[in-house]
């Protein structure tokens, strides 16, 4: 049997941990629950050039400083594009590779616009759902 004694919440840079402390009729230990964190061309946002931003593939979600080989997959994301004077084109992308319309979208970049990783959802080994990581900001130069 094991009883939950306290939950921790901490965050160090850009890893996230919710850390459960258990009581057993064997002792005590630690389990921990890293988020993690997403990135296109080995980026968390910020500016990044045309040709570079064009040949990803897709979000890549990592579990930084985290010992343990343990692979997360992205469920999906919506994608928000904003080319400078046109109206903003949203979608939404099943997965974490790029496909149909973010495909298209993608290869559209060009200097000045602006695409946005919004509600991107992460499931990593022990989750029984996905859930919400960081959302991604890129200016196109």
């Amino acid at each position: 049997i094991m009883i939950p004694r306290y939950k921790i919440y901490w965050s160090f840079g850009n890893i996230q941990c919710i850390c459960y402390t258990f009581n057993s009729l064997v002792g005590q230990f630690e389990l921990f629950s890293v988020s993690p964190i997403a990135y296109v061309a080995n980026q968390m946002g910020g500016a990044v050039g045309n040709g570079t931003f064009g040949a990803q593939r897709g979000i890549e979600p990592r579990l930084d400083g985290f010992e343990f080989d343990a692979k997360c997959v992205i469920q999906g994301f919506v994608l928000k594009y904003v080319a400078r004077r046109q109206d903003p084109i949203v979608i939404t992308n099943p997965g974490g590779t790029f496909g149909g319309q973010a495909k298209d979208l993608i290869s559209k970049a060009k200097p000045g616009d602006l695409y946005i990783f919004d509600n991107v959802k992460a499931k990593c080994p022990g989750d029984n759902a996905g859930r919400n990581i960081n959302s991604l900001s890129f200016n196109i130069r």
